[in-house]
C-alpha cells in the first residue's frame, strides 16, 4: 500500500525536540512528528521519532485520515490533506485506538505495547461500546450500525454484530443528524455511495438507515423466510412489536 521514500534527515534543521508523553495514549502532536537523533541502534517502532518518509507524521490537524493514492509520489507533499503513509493513517486521531489489537482479540501481548495504535483493553478505546449497551428498540433505532466494528481481528458473524463492518453499513445517528427515511438517489441503482453533501444530506444513505429509522422501525410487518424474530430484524413480526408512528403537523 506504502511504497518507501527516503527523507534527508540532513536536510531538516534541528529543532528543540518536545518529547512524547509516553502513557496510555501517545501524544500524537509529537509523536512521529520530529526527526530522531539518535546514532546506537534501536527499535523504530518503539521510537518516538521518525526516521524516514515511511514513519513522518505530520501535524494532526493538517490532513484527513484518508489515504492519498500517490503517497510517497504526491506532488502536493506536505500540503497533500490526505494521509502519506500508515503511520498518518493509524495513528491520526480519528483512527487511533478505534480498534482493538489483534493481542486483545488473541489474548497475547503486544510488541509494541504503548506504541501500538490498536487499543488493549476497554479503557484505551477511543469510540463508543456498543456491545456494552442495553439492546432494546431505542438502541436499534439510534446507534444500532453507527459506528466501526472495533473488533476487526475476530473472526465473528457481521450480521449478527452490533458494528457496522462496511461503510454501506454504518448509519448515521438520527438524533444527531436530520434525514428522512428516503433513499438518497445516490444510493440507489447500484451506484458508487458517494453522496456529495456527505453526511449533511437530508435523505438516507442506503436500506440500513432507512429501514432503522425511528420512522421506519418495526412500522411494517416482516415477510422474510426464515427470519429469527429478533430484534436487529426492523420488521415487526406480531401486533407487539408493532410500532405506530404519529406525525403532527403545523401549519
Amino acid at each position: 500500500m506504502f511504497s518507501s521514500h527516503d527523507l534527508s534527515l540532513n536536510q531538516i534543521p534541528h529543532l528543540p525536540l518536545p518529547l512524547p508523553s509516553i502513557s496510555q495514549h501517545l501524544d500524537l502532536d509529537v509523536f512521529k512528528v520530529y526527526p530522531c537523533q539518535k546514532i546506537e541502534v534501536h527499535d523504530k517502532n518503539k521510537c518516538p521519532f521518525f526516521h524516514s518518509f515511511n514513519d513522518k507524521r505530520r501535524n494532526t490537524y493538517s490532513y484527513t485520515n484518508q489515504i492519498c493514492e500517490l503517497n510517497s509520489t504526491c506532488p502536493l507533499k506536505d500540503d497533500c490533506s490526505k494521509s502519506h503513509n500508515k503511520y498518518e493513517f493509524l495513528y491520526h486521531p480519528n483512527n487511533y485506538k478505534m480498534m482493538f489489537c489483534k493481542s486483545f482479540c488473541e489474548k497475547e501481548k503486544c510488541d509494541l505495547d504503548l506504541f501500538c495504535p490498536y487499543a488493549h483493553n476497554e479503557n484505551e478505546i477511543q469510540g463508543e461500546l456498543l456491545h456494552d449497551m442495553k439492546h432494546d428498540s431505542d438502541f436499534y433505532m439510534f446507534y444500532y450500525k453507527t459506528v466501526f466494528c472495533p473488533f476487526i481481528w475476530k473472526n465473528h458473524d457481521a450480521n449478527q454484530c452490533v458494528y457496522a463492518h462496511s461503510v454501506q453499513e454504518l448509519r448515521r445517528k438520527p438524533h444527531l443528524f436530520e434525514y428522512s427515511t428516503k433513499e438518497c438517489s445516490y444510493f440507489l441503482n447500484d451506484q458508487e455511495n458517494i453522496c456529495p453533501l456527505g453526511r449533511k444530506c437530508g435523505e438516507s444513505h442506503g436500506k440500513m438507515e432507512v429501514e432503522f429509522h425511528p420512522l421506519g422501525y418495526k412500522t411494517m410487518a416482516c415477510r422474510k423466510k426464515n427470519c429469527n424474530g429478533a430484534e436487529n430484524c426492523p420488521y415487526a413480526h406480531d401486533q407487539g412489536e408493532m410500532r405506530f408512528v404519529y406525525l403532527i403537523f403545523t401549519f
